[in-house]
């Protein structure tokens, strides 16, 4: 009848403008910060000393603005939850402006274990600053989170990346899904200024070599210059193609100046540049 057909003409009209709004539906980036406040560094006299420390303002701050300007739900999580700690050297005009420009966003931040059992985006960050060195290396969250990606099947995969320390977040887990690729982050030069001018000691590790130590293949670029390293996995660890031939992305950034040239290049793999 024709009241038959002109319902199926508008039931088919509703299924292909369904399709098109789950087509523009908004990417979405997921941000993983550190919940450690605390830094131990060995002094010259050899006696452990604990330094303040935190994720770094601009490693968060530039990075979420371009994702929010791509208009991209962005999502952020630490191991604790809310309000995880700024590293006080980082937290300069520009952060605070930004924080009160955004009043509830470190209030809302979920916890790892809150992303595992909710969230399925587009791209996992990992946001840089020493804590991350302390807290983030062998989280289990985190290792779910990531390895998630490595079987993203949605769009041409998953994209994983992380800027200055947020590397250490590959460390320490289960699967090294980074052995052979292609990254970068803080360089052993650059903590060597950092130990020398503000963290009074050294270290407990290198970023640099213990990436290498994974099997990932570090580069650096000169240092506190913008350097960003992107690469790719297209194979499973059993030596399979991932699901569909589809690739997973890794993005990574040497150095706070590296913040915006990682973000802007998160959007256009997103954006299918």
């Amino acid at each position: 009848t024709m009241f038959r057909k002109g319902m199926l003409i508008f039931l088919g009209a509703l299924m292909v403008m369904g399709a098109g709004q789950a087509l523009a539906a908004p990417k979405t980036v997921l941000m993983v910060m550190t919940s450690a406040d605390k830094l131990p560094v060995k002094a010259q006299d050899g006696r452990t000393v604990v330094h303040p420390t935190g994720y770094w303002g601009e490693e968060f701050r530039a990075p979420y603005e371009i994702f929010r300007q791509a208009g991209f739900t962005v999502e952020v999580a630490s191991p604790r939850g809310p309000n995880p700690p700024l590293d006080p050297v980082s937290d300069d005009d520009a952060m605070k402006a930004f924080l009160a420009a955004n009043p509830g966003l470190m209030k809302s931040v979920k916890t790892l274990r809150q992303a595992v059992a909710h969230w399925h985006g587009d791209a996992l960050f990992i946001v840089g600053g020493h804590g991350a060195m302390v807290d983030l290396p062998g989280d289990p969250n985190l290792e779910i989170l990531v390895n998630r990606h490595f079987i993203h099947t949605g769009g041409n995969g998953g994209i994983i990346s992380a800027v200055c320390h947020g590397p250490a977040g590959f460390l320490r887990q289960q699967v090294q899904i980074l052995s052979g690729v292609r990254v970068t982050g803080f360089s052993d030069e650059e903590e060597a200024v950092a130990e020398a001018n503000f963290l009074g000691g050294k270290v407990p590790y290198s970023l640099e070599k213990s990436l290498g130590k994974i099997g990932a293949r570090y580069e650096r670029g000169p240092a506190w210059q913008p350097f960003v390293v992107v690469d790719q996995i297209r194979f499973a660890m059993s030596g399979a193609p991932l699901p569909g031939n589809r690739v997973i992305t890794v993005i990574t950034g040497q150095n706070p100046a590296s913040s915006t040239e990682v973000a802007r290049m998160i959007v256009k793999a997103l954006n299918g540049g």
